[in-house]
C-alpha cells in the first residue's frame, strides 16, 4: 500500500497498487529506477502478475514455511501460473519468520513443485520487530559496530540474526 499523505492514515487515504493506473505506476518505477539502486515494492497478495513491466528488476516471492504460508503460496503460483507469466521463472522465494518449529524442507519443495529457487531465510523475531514498532526505526539493521556488547543490550537478542539474514539476501538479490 502507498500512503497518500505524510501524516498518520486514516483507512480512506490509503492507495492500493490497483488504485493506480498502468501509466502512473510506470512513470514511479522508472523515476526509481534512475534515483536509487535498489528499491523495494510490495505487491501483496498476486491474483495476477505485476501490470507492468519489471523486466529489469529482481522478484522475490516471501513465504512463511507454515501450513497457511505453504498453502498461500501454492495457491497464488497456480493462480499467477493459470495467466502464463514469463516473470514467473525468474523469481525466486524467501522464507520468512523461520523457526525451529516450522515446516522442514520447505526449500527443496517449492525448487521441486515450483521451481523456485530459495534466495534467503529470514528467522522468525518478533521481540525485534516489535522493538522496531515501538522504536519506529529499524537502525539496528544499519548502524556500525555490531561487536559491540552494547548493541545487543540496546537492539536485543534477535536483532543481529536479522540484519545477518538480510544482508545475506541483499548479496544474492544484487550480485
Amino acid at each position: 500500500r502507498a500512503c497518500a499523505c505524510s501524516s498518520d492514515c486514516a483507512p480512506a487515504t490509503l492507495l492500493t497498487i490497483a488504485a493506480l493506473s498502468d501509466h502512473v505506476l510506470a512513470g514511479l518505477l522508472q523515476t526509481a529506477t534512475r534515483r536509487f539502486d535498489h528499491g523495494v515494492i510490495d505487491l501483496g497478495r498476486l491474483r495476477q502478475g505485476p501490470r507492468v513491466s519489471v523486466a529489469s528488476g529482481v522478484l522475490l516471492w516471501v513465504a512463511t514455511p507454515t501450513p497457511l504460508g505453504m498453502d498461500a503460496l501454492e495457491r497464488g503460483y497456480w493462480r499467477v501460473e493459470e495467466h502464463g507469466e514469463e516473470w514467473l521463472r525468474r523469481t525466486s522465494l524467501v522464507i520468512n519468520r523461520n523457526t525451529d518449529g516450522s515446516l522442514s524442507g520447505v526449500e527443496r519443495y517449492a525448487e521441486r513443485e515450483y521451481e523456485l529457487a530459495t534466495a534467503g531465510v529470514i528467522p522468525d523475531a518478533p521481540d525485534y520487530w516489535r522493538r522496531v514498532e515501538f522504536k519506529h526505526s529499524p537502525c539496528a539493521l544499519n548502524i556500525p559496530g555490531t561487536d559491540d556488547p552494547r548493541y545487543r543490550k540496546y537492539h536485543g537478542e534477535q536483532a543481529l540474526p536479522v540484519r545477518q539474514a538480510l544482508e545475506a539476501l541483499a548479496e544474492q538479490v544484487t550480485s
